[in-house]
C-alpha cells in the first residue's frame, strides 16, 4: 500500500490536517456534491483544500509572502525543481541551519504576482522556506518564531527525520496537480468574502488566527495577526470593534453560501454567531481521536484544545452540540 500524501503544503499553527477531511464533507452539499465555488480566505497550511473534492472555481488567499511564493511555484511547471531540491537536502543540523540563514536573505522580498512572475529566485525562495518548515519542529509555522531547530526525535513513534524529508518531496507533485487549476490570491480575506456571491453554490472555510487568549500562556502570535479590541490593528476598522466582529458581519450576511468557520472556544463566539443561525460543534473530542488515529494519545494543552466548528446551518457529519 502507497503510503500516504501529507495533507498539508505546510506544518502550520493550528493547522487542519487532522480535522480537513470532516470539514470539506460540511462545504459539500448534503448530497455529497461538491459546490461549484470555493473561497478559502485565510489559506495558511491548504490542508481542508487538500482534503476537499474540486470544485469548478477554487480561490486560495493568504497575505504571508513566503506562503504565496510557494503555493505559485509548486502550481507551476517549476514544481519538478523544487521536488529535486528537497531530494538533494539531507536531513542534517549543520544544512539546516544554512538553509535557515539563506531562508532570512528573502525577507525583504515579494511574492510573485502570478506564474508568470515566476523565476529562479522564486523557486530558490520555496525551497528554503519549504525545507525551513518541513525539517524544523512542527506547530510554529505562521508565528512569529524567530528560533529554528531541526525536530529530533528520540522515540521510535512517528518517523525520523529521513522519513519526514521523503514525505515532502513525495507529496509535492500531488499538491502540484492539486493546485493546477487554483486562484491564489494575496488580499485582504474580509474583503475577498464580501465580494463573493451569496449562493448556494459558493462554500466558504475560514479559519482566521484565533482570540488572543485562547493561545495559551505564551500568546503565540501569527505573522498576520489580528487585534481583539478596537485599538486598531492591521485588520481593525470599518466602524467594527476588531477583526472578529468584521469577519462575522460578512459571513452573517451569507444566507444562501454554506460557511464553516473555526476557532477555539470563546465567549463572544456565541454573540457573533448567534445559535438560532449557526451550528456549534464541540470539535475537542474529533480533534482528540484523529490525533489518537495517527500517534497514540495526546497529552497536555493539545489534549485540551477546545476547538469549536461553526456551521451556518445543519451539520452533515460531525453532529452540533450547544
Amino acid at each position: 500500500m502507497p503510503a500516504k500524501t501529507l495533507g498539508a503544503i505546510l506544518p502550520y499553527y493550528g493547522g487542519k490536517r487532522d480535522m480537513g477531511p470532516m470539514i470539506a464533507r460540511e462545504l459539500e452539499h448534503e448530497n455529497g456534491r461538491p459546490r461549484a465555488f470555493y473561497a478559502e480566505p485565510y489559506a495558511g497550511s491548504m490542508a481542508v483544500l487538500l482534503s476537499k473534492k474540486p470544485s469548478g472555481h477554487e480561490v486560495v488567499n493568504d497575505l504571508w509572502g513566503p506562503l504565496i511564493n510557494l503555493a505559485f511555484v509548486i502550481q507551476s511547471d517549476r514544481y519538478t525543481e523544487l521536488r529535486e531540491r528537497v531530494e538533494r537536502t539531507l536531513y542534517a543540523q549543520p544544512l539546516y541551519d544554512a538553509v535557515v540563514d539563506h531562508a532570512a536573505t528573502f525577507k525583504e522580498r515579494k511574492p510573485p504576482g502570478g506564474l508568470g512572475d515566476i523565476d529562479d529566485a522564486c523557486v530558490e525562495w520555496a525551497w528554503a522556506f519549504l525545507v525551513r518548515e518541513w525539517y524544523g519542529q512542527n506547530g510554529y509555522t505562521g508565528t512569529e518564531r524567530t528560533h529554528h531547530s531541526l525536530a529530533i526525535r528520540n522515540t521510535p513513534g512517528g518517523g525520523g527525520g529521513a522519513t519526514r524529508r521523503a514525505a515532502v518531496e513525495r507529496a509535492i507533485p500531488s499538491w502540484h496537480d492539486r493546485l493546477r487549476k487554483v486562484e491564489i490570491r494575496r488580499t485582504d480575506a474580509v474583503e475577498l468574502i464580501a465580494g463573493l456571491d451569496d449562493s448556494k453554490d459558493v462554500a466558504i472555510f475560514a479559519d482566521p488566527p484565533y482570540f488572543h487568549d485562547t493561545r495559551g500562556k505564551g500568546g503565540t502570535k501569527y505573522v498576520y495577526d489580528v487585534e481583539d479590541k478596537p485599538s486598531g490593528g492591521l485588520f481593525a476598522g470599518d466602524g467594527h470593534r476588531d477583526h472578529h466582529d468584521r469577519l462575522a458581519d460578512v459571513l452573517n450576511a451569507k444566507r444562501e453560501t454554506r460557511v464553516v468557520v473555526t476557532y477555539y472556544a470563546h465567549p463572544r463566539l456565541a454573540e457573533l454567531y448567534p445559535k438560532d443561525r449557526w451550528t456549534h460543534v464541540d470539535a475537542t473530542r474529533l480533534k482528540n481521536l484523529h490525533a489518537q488515529n495517527r500517534r497514540g494519545a495526546m497529552s497536555g494543552a493539545a489534549a485540551q484544545a477546545p476547538e469549536v466548528v461553526l456551521i451556518n446551518g445543519p451539520a452533515w457529519v460531525i453532529g452540533g452540540c450547544s
